[in-house]
């Protein structure tokens, strides 16, 4: 087999199949006809001399030989992508623009995006990275239908995408109790979870752990009875749950870390509070992201081990 007999395009459409699993989906994300799919795999078999796909009913699978084709597929993939990727960089007409997004909270939008975005100008300058903060809602949507190539956000339900989206830990967080400085717990350091059980929370987006945190005050009572919590006014962001906090319309569950709007606001540890927040890195998992992506990635891992571990 000469080398020259290998059509970089149909190898990249190979790949798409692999991922997606579906000549017809995988076709369509490709914008080419099921049929010349199909035949650029017919193309590759030939030319390999074995079969790449089972196809059943319109499903597809990699055979044992299309799994150790894939790999290497991949690789000659990435290499030619990294090779053009350090030409444009020598050259300075890098053209890929690289888009991510993030939820409202504080530990994020506030904290981790600013100082990633410098850190990632530092490492490259040529890296172009455009950044939108959108409701959790449509970062998804943007996400899945690939406006969106990277996101960052707690828990926000993945067991509803979890067929769809792929979510790496980047760290936890502790969690801590906001109080307006009139509260009377504001006049302690820390609080345990018994401190808690009478209050009324204003609620934020992060639903998951705001359930979690039920269920552990209400594990809290010594006498082991189920307490009620009290919440009140579902707000999306920090800047907006600190204002309410300030006026004593309630309480809230907040980043140990926060530190905006905090005027008039007392921030107190829970000591006893055994969850903690987990802030994730997500992509959408059947697609093939650029080099471009994956060097991004790469710095976000190296950011994180210097600046969170």
């Amino acid at each position: 087999m000469k080398m020259s007999s290998i059509n970089l395009q149909h190898l990249y459409y190979f790949i798409v199949a692999a991922r997606h699993q579906n000549y017809s989906l995988a076709a369509e994300k490709l914008f080419i006809t099921t049929s010349t799919l199909s035949r650029a795999i017919q193309g590759l078999e030939e030319t390999t001399g074995v079969p790449l796909f089972i196809n059943n009913k319109g499903r597809v699978r990699l055979t044992d030989y299309g799994t150790v084709f894939y790999r290497y597929a991949y690789q000659s993939i990435r290499t030619i992508e990294e090779g053009i990727f350090d030409l444009q960089s020598m050259a300075d007409i890098r053209h890929d623009t690289i888009h991510i997004s993030c939820d409202s909270l504080f530990s994020i939008a506030n904290n981790m995006i600013p100082s990633l975005l410098a850190y990632c100008q530092k490492a490259d300058s040529n890296l172009k990275i455009n950044f939108e903060q959108l409701p959790t809602s449509q970062m998804i949507k943007d996400l899945l239908d690939e406006k969106l190539d990277v996101v960052f956000a707690s828990d926000f339900g993945f067991d509803n995408y979890n067929t769809q989206i792929e979510t790496e830990l980047l760290f936890e967080e502790r969690l801590a109790l906001a109080v307006p400085d009139a509260h009377p717990l504001a006049k302690k350091d820390q609080v345990t979870l018994q401190e808690t059980v009478d209050l009324t929370f204003i609620r934020t987006s992060d639903n998951e752990n705001f359930k979690k945190l039920i269920t552990n005050l209400q594990l809290a009572s010594i006498s082991k009875k189920t307490y009620p919590i009290h919440t009140i006014h579902r707000v999306v962001d920090d800047n907006t749950l600190m204002a309410m906090v300030r006026n004593n319309i309630g309480v809230a569950l907040v980043s140990e870390n926060t530190i905006a709007g905090t005027v008039g606001v007392k921030i107190l540890p829970i000591v006893d509070l055994p969850i903690k927040r987990p802030i994730y890195m997500i992509k959408k998992k059947e697609n093939l992201p650029s080099y471009s992506v994956d060097v991004f990635t790469q710095y976000v891992r190296q950011f994180i081990a210097e600046e969170y571990k």
